[in-house]
């Protein structure tokens, strides 16, 4: 049995627009937001179970945890493991860190789908194997990269290499076709290019050794 105690002061905190410190028998019990205070009706000089401030407690860490997962987002799109590390550093434990992961998913704030088909749209100037390498150091689950990849067709990446090679080439000279070939062609191996695309995109981009360079 926990027990019972009395509400013996609420007092508003002063560097903490919105929140309060909660006295439980004269003695300070902990910080909760005033949404939290109005739900759970506590006021000064109430007797309440332990465990009702117990549940407030956890609910208000869910929502402050919520609310840093929030803002985390708003400053760009990210996926569920990187929301989910950046709010272990902040101290937050498994359970409050999977109930806000599942409420940011019901929002449609965190949707590792929609990243990986973002993310791929945004590089459209790396190759297969280079996204799918960034994306699964992001945390994206590997059938999720699939899927995405197997949307992107084959002109779309052989474009995104002629894109890649053309700034390349741009304002560089070389010493002959050979050197030129052979740059380009590490170049765009650099950015994630199979050989199939590379060879294809060098052969385009040069279009025979009597190139002047």
């Amino acid at each position: 049995m926990m027990g019972k105690m009395k509400i013996t002061k609420i007092e508003k905190q002063k560097n903490n627009a919105g929140r309060y410190n909660i006295y439980a028998d004269d003695v300070f019990y902990t910080g909760l937001s005033e949404e939290e205070i109005l739900r759970l009706h506590l006021k000064e000089g109430d007797t309440v179970e332990a465990s009702l401030l117990l549940s407030g407690v956890r609910e208000d860490k869910f929502l402050r945890a919520l609310n840093k997962g929030g803002e985390y987002i708003g400053g760009g799109r990210k996926t569920q493991k990187q929301v989910e590390d950046y709010l272990v550093k902040k101290g937050y434990d498994d359970d409050i860190v999977c109930r806000v992961i599942e409420r940011l998913k019901e929002y449609r704030y965190i949707d590792d789908a929609e990243y990986a088909r973002a993310y791929i749209q945004q590089n459209a100037v790396k190759g297969n194997r280079a996204i799918k390498y960034s994306l699964m150091h992001k945390g994206v689950d590997s059938e999720i990269i699939e899927c995405a990849l197997s949307e992107r067709n084959a002109q779309d990446e052989m474009d995104g290499a002629l894109r890649a090679g053309t700034a390349y080439l741009k304002g560089k000279r070389f010493k002959d076709a050979r050197d030129a070939r052979l740059k380009l062609y590490q170049a765009l191996a650099r950015r994630g290019f199979d050989y199939d695309i590379v060879s294809e995109a060098v052969q385009s981009l040069l279009q025979g050794e009597e190139t002047d360079f």
